[in-house]
C-alpha cells in the first residue's frame, strides 16, 4: 500500500467512527440508552454469561452478574465470541457499555479490511466505493449494536480474505499459509457456519502454489491445515473430554430441524406467509418433537417422563437437554429433518430458492410478499404497514437487488469471455455460507456475503491483473 492508500484508510476510519457514533447516539435518543439493542436477542445474554465464566473463572461455563455458575460446562456455543467479550471484561469490566464499545472497535476494523481486499484487485476508487458502501450498510450498522457474533465473524472473514488476496498477488510463503489457516480456524470458532472456510483456505493455499515443487506444495498445505488445527483442535479435545464426542457443538441439529425444516413444512402446507407466526411455528415444531421422541425410542429404548419433556424444541432449541445426551438428540434431529425434507422434495427446492433470494434482497421480499400473523416481527421494517415504510423498505431492498444483479452480471461477463479473474474465487466461500444459511431470510445471515458482492461488483477484468493469466488458461 502507498501513502495515498493509508490516507484513504484514515478517512474511512474517521467516517466509520462518525457513523457508529451517530448510531449509538440515535439509539440513545430513540430508546433512552445507547445499549438498548445490545440484548435484544436471548443469545446475547448467553454469550455474556459465558464470557464472564472465561474472564472471572477461566472456565467455559455460564456465570451471572453475581459470579454464580448457572449451568454446566457449555458445549452448545463455540467459544470465539465469548472469548472476544472476555477480553473487554478483563480490561474494563462487563457492563453493557464496555462490551458494546468493544464491539464497535471490530465494526470500525471492517472498513479498512474491505478496502485492502478490494484494493488488491482494482483502483483505490473502486476500493473506496466498496468500503464506504459497507460502512453505510443499514443492516451491518443495525446488527453491530447487538451483542452477537456476526460483527466479529465478518471482520475475521475479511482478514482471511485479505490474507488470501495477498497470497494471490505476491505468492504463498509459509507464514502467509499459516496465517490464512489460522483466520479460517478462528472464523469457525466464532460461528459454526464457518465450517466451510478451513477446507477452502487449505485448497486456496495448495491451488495457489500449484506451480511450486510438489514438496513445497505439501509443506504449505500442511502448514495451513496445522494452523487451523491448532485453533480448532483444543476445542474438539475439550468437548471430547466432557462428552466423549469429537464435535464442535450440538447446536446444528436444532437449528436444522426447528428452523430450516419448519420453513419447508410451512411451504409444503401452503402456510409460507405464517413463517413468523409464533403459534403456527409452535404447532409445526411439536410435530417434529413427536418424530424425535419416536426415533429416540427406536434407538435407545423407552423414554422416561423427564426425558420426553427434555426432547422438546423449547429445551433443545436453546441448548438445554436435561437427562438426555444433547449430541445424540442433535444427531436424531438431523435424521428427522432429512426424512421430512425427503418427503417434501419440491417444497424444499422451492422454499430454499425463494427464501434464499429473499434474504439476498431483504427487505424487498417482505414488501412484495408480506408475512401474516401477530408475530410477524419483520413487518416493523415496513413502518407498521404504512405507505412510507413500505417505500423505504422497498428502496433499501431494491438497492441490494441492484448489487446482486451487478455482481451476477460481472460473473456472467467473465464466463462469456472465458475468463475467471482471481477475485471471483471469493464467491466460493460466499456460496458455501449462502447454502448453509438456506432457507433463512434474516438479513444478519447475509452480512458476510455483502462485502464479497461489493468486491465482485466493483472489480472488472480490466483492473484485475490475474484476469489475463486466467484467460490464457481457459483458452
Amino acid at each position: 500500500m502507498n501513502r495515498s492508500d493509508l490516507r484513504h484508510i484514515l478517512i474511512l476510519l474517521l467516517l466509520a467512527v462518525a457513523v457508529q457514533g451517530a448510531a449509538i447516539l440515535g439509539i440513545a435518543r430513540l430508546r433512552g440508552s445507547g445499549t438498548s439493542y445490545a440484548f435484544r436477542s436471548r443469545d446475547s445474554g448467553e454469550y455474556v454469561a459465558l464470557a464472564r465464566g472465561i474472564a472471572r473463572l477461566g472456565r467455559y461455563v455460564p456465570v451471572d452478574e453475581n459470579g454464580t455458575i448457572t449451568g454446566p460446562a457449555d458445549t452448545w456455543r463455540v467459544p470465539g465470541y465469548p472469548a472476544f467479550l472476555a477480553l473487554a471484561m478483563w480490561v474494563a469490566g462487563d457492563s453493557p457499555s464496555v462490551l458494546l464499545l468493544w464491539q464497535q472497535v471490530m465494526a470500525l476494523a471492517a472498513a479498512p479490511l474491505l478496502y485492502g481486499l478490494v484494493r488488491s484487485f482494482t483502483s483505490s476508487r473502486g476500493a473506496l466505493i466498496a468500503a464506504i458502501a459497507w460502512i453505510a450498510d443499514p443492516f451491518r450498522l443495525y446488527h453491530s449494536q447487538w451483542l452477537l457474533a456476526e460483527t466479529l465473524f465478518g471482520v475475521v472473514m475479511l482478514a482471511g480474505l485479505w490474507t488470501w488476496a495477498r497470497g494471490v498477488k505476491h505468492g504463498w510463503s509459509i507464514r502467509r499459509a499459516g496465517v490464512l489457516g489460522g483466520w479460517a480456524g478462528l472464523a469457525l470458532m466464532v460461528r459454526p457456519i464457518g465450517i466451510v472456510l478451513p477446507p477452502l483456505a487449505w485448497l486456496a493455499v495448495i491451488g495457489g502454489a500449484r506451480r511450486e515443487p510438489l514438496r513445497r506444495i505439501a509443506l504449505l498445505g500442511m502448514v495451513s491445515i496445522a494452523s487451523s488445527g491448532l485453533i480448532v483442535g483444543p476445542w474438539l479435545a475439550r468437548n471430547h473430554g466432557i462428552t466423549g464426542r469429537w464435535a464442535l457443538s450440538h447446536q446444528s441439529g436444532a437449528s436444522f430441524a426447528y428452523h430450516k425444516v419448519v420453513d419447508v413444512l410451512l411451504w409444503a402446507d401452503g402456510r409460507h406467509d405464517r413463517r413468523f407466526d409464533a403459534a403456527v411455528l409452535d404447532e409445526v415444531r411439536a410435530g417434529i418433537d413427536r418424530r424425535l421422541q419416536e426415533k429416540w425410542e427406536e434407538a435407545y429404548g423407552p423414554l422416561s417422563a423427564e426425558q420426553r419433556q427434555a426432547l422438546r424444541w423449547e429445551h433443545l432449541n436453546f441448548g438445554e437437554a436435561p437427562g438426555v445426551d444433547p449430541f445424540a438428540a442433535s444427531s436424531l434431529l438431523w435424521a428427522v429433518g432429512l426424512d421430512l425434507l425427503a418427503e417434501h422434495q419440491v417444497a424444499t427446492v422451492s422454499c430454499f430458492g425463494v427464501q434464499g433470494l429473499s434474504m439476498l434482497v431483504f427487505p424487498l421480499g417482505l414488501v412484495l410478499d408480506p408475512p401474516a400473523g401477530s408475530e410477524a416481527a419483520p413487518l416493523s421494517l415496513l413502518g407498521g404497514g404504512s405507505g412510507t415504510g413500505r417505500m423505504v423498505a422497498g428502496a433499501i431492498g431494491a438497492g441490494y437487488a441492484l448489487l446482486v444483479l451487478t455482481a451476477a452480471t460481472r460473473v456472467a461477463g467473465a464466463m462469456r469471455g472465458r475468463r475467471w479473474p482471481g477475485h471471483l474465487w471469493t464467491l466460493l466461500p460466499a456460496a458455501g455460507l449462502f447454502v448453509l444459511t438456506l432457507p433463512f431470510e434474516d438479513p444478519r445471515f447475509r452480512l458476510p456475503l455483502v462485502p464479497i458482492l461489493w468486491l465482485v461488483a466493483v472489480v472488472s477484468c480490466r483492473t484485475d491483473e490475474t484476469c489475463s493469466e486466467a484467460q490464457g488458461r481457459l483458452k
